[in-house]
């Protein structure tokens, strides 16, 4: 047993003898340098404080050095792509002028037949002696071109044109708008209009006119519009009676749908005044009948 012993020795002495020779030379190989190792620890240093700095580790500390590179490159190349933005405004600037220009040429010549049209149809509204007129003038470079157009009305003879939008009362820019839609109402895409107080001012032949131009409109959008006067009302498809009720609390207003026979007794009211008579029935039905 103590020879098994012995031999087992025997080969772990030559190993530890191998190792020990081995390690021996790897000391001796292995030189030491203060130097070196303050330059590692500068920059494991150096490192952390960037990973604090930048995002908590290194690859975040690297996608901020391809950010900053591809800014200073955007610095460094600035003067040049100026130049090429400069040049190209410049292009599009002279596009801009000549297409603005086209379109003012174009603006004029649809204003002086926009003025004609809605004169006439002025004339028919009860503005016996109206004058519309557009005029153009310079604005600031816009999507919408460089020049604005402002539309004016002179309501009397010998009158200079002003603003329609400072002159016109609610019941006169009500029929303006009507006679420029029944113009230019192929042309929108406005499904409903509302006229309100449109009858101001009118009667008779002149509201007749008033509701077949509203009638006119109809056929191509949906008209709302409040009136008293029954030439007018007599003319829609659908009939709302409006009555503002008041308490000692509060106000509200009802509005409610009317049937045939409440369309008439409504007609008839407006004809006849409070004390509705059978003669205005009569005329109300005749009204309904002939729309």
């Amino acid at each position: 047993e103590l020879t098994e012993f012995h031999a087992q020795l025997q080969d772990a002495y030559y190993s530890m003898s191998d190792l020990s020779e081995r390690l021996r030379r790897f000391r001796g190989s292995v030189s030491f340098s203060q130097r070196d190792l303050e330059e590692k620890l500068d920059r494991l240093d150096e490192l952390g404080r960037l990973k604090r700095k930048y995002g908590g580790s290194l690859d975040s500390v690297l996608s901020y050095l391809e950010k900053a590179r591809a800014e200073l490159l955007e610095i460094e190349t600035s003067d040049s792509r100026c130049a090429r933005l400069e040049a190209d405004l410049a292009a599009y600037k002279s596009e801009y002028e000549k297409e603005a220009s086209v379109l003012e040429q174009l603006r004029k010549r649809a204003a002086k037949t926009l003025e004609a049209a809605v004169t006439g149809e002025l004339s028919e509204l009860n503005f016996k002696d109206a004058r519309f007129g557009v005029l153009m003038s310079s604005c600031p470079a816009s999507e919408n071109g460089s020049c604005r157009a402002e539309f004016l009305i002179a309501s009397n003879k010998g009158s200079d044109p002003r603003p329609l939008a400072k002159i016109a009362s609610g019941g006169e820019l009500s029929r303006i708008m009507l006679a420029m839609k029944r113009i230019t109402g192929d042309l929108d895409a406005i499904p409903t209009m509302i006229f309100d107080e449109i009858d101001s001012g009118i009667s008779g032949a002149t509201a007749g006119i008033v509701g077949e131009k509203l009638l006119s409109i109809s056929k191509s959008h949906q008209i709302v519009c409040i009136t008293h006067l029954p030439q007018i009302a007599a003319l829609a498809d659908h009939h709302y009676r409006i009555e503002k009720v008041s308490d000692e609390i509060s106000t509200h207003t009802t509005v409610t749908p009317l049937s045939d026979e409440e369309r008439v007794e409504e007609l008839a009211r407006l004809l006849s005044g409070k004390n509705v008579t059978d003669s205005a029935r009569m005329q109300a039905k005749e009204l309904l009948r002939s729309r």
